[in-house]
């Protein structure tokens, strides 16, 4: 049959091995006797044949592909090259198919049953990679490159060598990618291997590009150069499509598009897996702006075009993916839901959680955008389940990497140590060797001196003993240097002056410092941006003064027009006797705060922060119904949060304090204005405070109540005081906090994801600053600048940018050292824009300005609203005698500063008019006595 099958022209060839491979195959064992049948090596030329057809299968038809393959293997093939063919083209077939793990079953079982070969064990660590195991990488391309080097392969070994490259670039050993990189270039020389050096170059470079973005485009662009000396013009194609992902990563988008034309331009080529990558990439580009998405859909057809030449189903999905995503952002719903069903078709019969996660992020969009709010959420809990899956998967892959870093720092710290003990051991030859010496001079002084010499002897015991525990105690500093080296939490320790004399890489990494040496010995505090600075300082004075730990506040730094989120927690301890010290921890959250769950976990945060409030908060209906409370609320009446929620809030206070609690709830819906009063309850005395929360129709909807203990008569006037400028300052408004969540819901059913997100991020950290600045009775200026500035910008957003408005700063102000009491204008500007810009037809003007004359700081609020004349015409009351929310607010904290100071705080209201006398706005001047400073 065979020697038919050699007459045959290629075509026959083919569909005669297709029939005995489909039909005969199947049936050539029926009949038989169970004897063995003796193994016959099957033709070159058939073996050539069927890899030809799985290799065109491979894509498409993973398992007909493994199917003859599989036959091919179990079968003698003569030829060692076409073996190692199948092996790779099964691993391939594997690797298109995402199953990975399958890979390394099999290679494991090839390298078992063959002879040594290093093409074996280098496919092995590519799978191992693909599976994140990157300790299991690297060893087996070790086992390659000696392998390699038995054989004199020379090219293999610089193959080798750029996987570990890569491989130590992932897990962020840059020492030991830049030692085999030199090695590699070394090599590349002796046996002028141009390829080699040109993915040398390549594969370090691009391992530096989110750590040394400069240091990587030198790499990057010298093996650009060295491929352009190369007759070999795909050299050159290979490093232009590392040269666009590094533009792109490094958001130099120009360069980026313009070097994907150079690729377009001169290597189009057969290469269709990453032609069409480039045309990805391109398309990538122009979908960042929104005037040119009919470009990103052409460049994406080009890269599909390519993509199902190629047959890639993986790719091709993707392709339709992004066009569809292209069609949604251009409002072309139809268009979209086509590329949609054609990806959806070939996607579920693939194993590819990635791209599955994908085409459900992009169905969610698509039911967004057609109001099918159902069919939205049901995929968005498919791709939440299935993100939780990956999630895990990176998790272990991040784990993975760290235990490949820690696993080479122990080789090398095994290694260091087994140099020691040679060298330990020479210098006790050496010393052995000179001691005989000496004794055979000496040899008639020993009698004389025999105790003398046991003496010595004992004391040489001594030492040795000594300088063993001392080398022993090292290997320990040793190892625990390592482990805080490669710690992927950022550890810093501070003196007692706040300044840096400990600091980990990865707290380096985190603070964007890559010099240890323009690190250590300079303040913590110097690193952040002067809004986040006074947050630093207060907390390492806190823990300095308390000796308490302070943890878990989240930090925003920017770096390189790029925002990160840190979480920092600091901790008192002791390393000397006279000096105390800070251990700092730095976590990257960057990730968690910007992910899919971003809104929850932010009105997380902003719960967290009311549970950390020591009075207790609830919030209540007119019918004295729980709505919200903390947990300080919960722990007082004894039950938890949850079996609180909707209960009568007057039904579970003790019996002694309904009367007077419920007869205050009563008069503070009936007055429509805050109280407060002092009762006591069995010896204790309690602060209580309420405050109406008003609706646009002047209703009371919801009361804020707040319970602080003051049991010491000494201080409870004091206490009163501050508590009660306390309570006034909460009075930022619970209605505004209820009106800002409204808002943010209306943005998500306008499907306006970005500004729902943007709003609840400002609203966040305007809650932060208020909780934060309630704790203190003065706080500096820059602080309540940044609070003014987040509450008008969430206003502005909230009335739909119907204002707007400036700040005007006097620059010999020295904001961080002026402090003043918190939020004193806060109710004048709320007035003036829901009172007096709100009814405006025209655009708002708001104007903030601070100043300074002699020892006062002077606010200006100006406004161009109706005036108080008007807006007390169309509410039906004068503003200023409903004084829930100004005038009443203000007067009561004012008469509550200056009766502990010794200037007074004073405030003036000026309506301001035209030449016709005709309104055109409202002025408001506070003055604020200032300390000398």
């Amino acid at each position: 049959m065979f020697s038919i099958l050699i007459c045959m022209n290629n075509s026959l060839r083919v569909l005669f091995s297709i029939f005995v491979v489909v039909f005969l195959m199947p049936f050539q064992s029926v009949g038989q006797e169970k004897t063995v049948p003796e193994k016959v090596f099957l033709p070159d030329e058939f073996v050539i044949s069927q890899l030809k057809i799985a290799d065109s299968l491979s894509v498409n038809n993973g398992k007909k592909a493994d199917s003859i393959l599989s036959y091919l293997m179990e079968n003698q093939i003569q030829n060692k090259s076409l073996w190692e063919q199948a092996v790779e083209l099964k691993r391939v077939t594997m690797t298109w198919q995402s199953q990975h793990n399958e890979a390394v079953e099999f290679l494991e079982e090839v390298i078992k049953e063959s002879e040594p070969n290093p093409n074996f064990f280098f496919a092995l660590a590519r799978e191992f990679i693909n599976l994140y195991d990157y300790s299991n990488a690297i060893s087996n391309a070790q086992q390659a490159i000696q392998l390699y080097k038995v054989g004199g392969d020379l090219i293999g070994v610089v193959k080798a060598n750029n996987l570990l490259i890569l491989i130590y670039g992932e897990i962020k050993l840059f020492d030991e990618a830049k030692n085999v990189f030199i090695e590699n270039l070394e090599l590349c020389n002796s046996i002028n291997y141009k390829e080699g050096m040109v993915r040398a170059y390549v594969e370090y470079g691009e391992a530096l590009v989110f750590d040394n973005p400069v240091l990587a485009s030198e790499y990057l662009q010298k093996g650009y150069e060295i491929a352009g000396t190369s007759t070999d013009i795909d050299l050159r194609c290979i490093v232009s499509n590392y040269l666009i992902r590094f533009y792109i990563n490094t958001n130099n988008l120009e360069k980026a598009k313009q070097e994907s034309k150079n690729y377009i331009s001169n290597c189009i080529s057969n290469n269709h897996q990453r032609d069409s990558n480039v045309f990805t990439l391109m398309a990538h580009i122009f979908s960042l702006d929104k005037n040119k998405l009919d470009s990103a859909i052409y460049y994406n057809n080009q890269a599909l075009e390519l993509r199902i030449k190629s047959g890639n189903k993986n790719m091709i999905s993707n392709s339709y993916l992004n066009i569809a995503g292209n069609y949604l952002r251009k409002n072309e719903a139809l268009k979209a839901n086509y590329f949609l069903e054609k990806a959806e078709k070939i996607i579920f019969n693939l194993n590819n959680k990635e791209l599955l996660i994908t085409y459900y992020q992009s169905k969610v969009k698509y039911y967004e955008y057609i109001s099918d709010y159902t069919n939205a959420y049901l995929y968005s809990r498919k791709e939440l389940s299935l993100t939780q899956d990956l999630t895990n998967s990176r998790h272990k892959s991040a784990l993975s990497k760290v235990n490949a870093s820690f696993e080479i720092q122990q080789k090398n710290i095994l290694l260091q140590k087994e140099l020691e003990n040679r060298q330990t051991r020479l210098r006790y030859l050496l010393f052995l060797f000179f001691s005989i010496l000496l004794l055979l001079g000496v040899a008639y002084l020993i009698k004389l001196n025999q105790q003398k010499t046991n003496l010595n002897k004992r004391l040489a015991s001594k030492a040795k003993f000594i300088e063993k525990r001392l080398a022993i105690s090292d290997q320990e500093k040793f190892k625990l240097q390592s482990v805080f080296d490669f710690s992927v939490t950022g550890i810093l320790i501070l003196n007692k002056d706040g300044l840096i004399k400990y600091a980990n890489p990865r707290s380096r990494m985190l603070m964007h410092q890559t010099s240890e040496s323009q690190f250590l010995h300079l303040p913590f505090v110097n690193f952040f941006e002067e809004s986040n600075r006074n947050l630093v300082e207060e907390a390492l004075l806190r823990v300095f003064i308390e000796h308490q730990p302070n943890t878990g506040f989240k930090v925003q730094i920017f770096k390189n027009k790029s925002f990160y989120w840190l979480d920092i927690s600091f901790a008192p301890l002791v390393l000397q006797l006279e000096e105390d010290s800070i251990l700092v921890t730095l976590i990257d959250v960057t990730q968690e705060v910007l992910s899919i769950g971003m809104e929850q976990k932010q009105k997380n945060e902003l719960q967290t922060l009311l549970n950390s409030v020591p009075e207790s908060i609830l919030f209540l209906e007119r019918t004295g119904k729980i709505t919200a409370l903390n947990n300080t609320a919960a722990f007082r009446l004894n039950e938890i949060p949850e079996k609180l929620i909707s209960l009568d809030y007057f039904q579970v206070i003790p019996n002694s304090l309904r009367h007077s609690r419920s007869k205050m709830f009563e008069k503070v819906i009936n007055s429509k204005a805050p109280l407060i009063e002092v009762e006591i309850e069995e010896g204790f005395y309690n602060l209580v405070s309420m405050y109406p929360n008003l609706t646009t129709e002047n209703y009371v909807d919801y009361i804020s109540l707040f319970v602080q203990d003051i049991s010491e008569k000494r201080q409870a006037e004091e206490q009163i005081d501050n508590l009660q400028q306390r309570v006034l300052r909460s009075q930022m408004n619970p209605h505004f906090i209820f009106n800002s969540l409204t808002s943010i819901q209306s943005f998500v059913i306008r499907n306006d994801a970005e500004s729902a997100s943007r709003y609840l991020n400002s609203f966040s950290r305007l809650i932060r600053l208020i909780l934060e600045s309630s704790r203190f009775d003065y706080i500096s200026l820059k602080n309540e600048i940044d609070i003014l500035n987040y509450y008008l910008e969430i206003q502005k957003m909230r009335f739909s940018d119907t204002f707007v408005y400036n700040f005007e700063i006097d620059p010999d102000l020295n904001l961080e050292k002026i402090k003043i009491p918190p939020m004193l204008a806060q109710p004048f500007i709320e007035n003036a824009i829901e009172h007096g810009i709100q009814h405006l037809e025209i655009l708002g003007e708001l104007s903030v300005k601070f100043s300074r004359i002699e020892n006062r700081l002077f606010f200006e609020l100006r406004d161009n609203g109706i005036g108080r004349e008007a807006s007390a015409l169309l509410n039906k009351e004068n503003i200023f005698a409903s004084k829930s929310l100004s005038t009443k607010i203000t007067n009561d904290r004012i008469d509550a500063l200056n009766k502990y100071s010794k200037a007074a705080i004073s405030y003036n209201i000026i309506d301001l008019k035209d030449e016709h006398q005709k309104a055109k706005g409202t002025l408001v001047v506070i003055s604020i006595p200032l300390e000398n400073d």
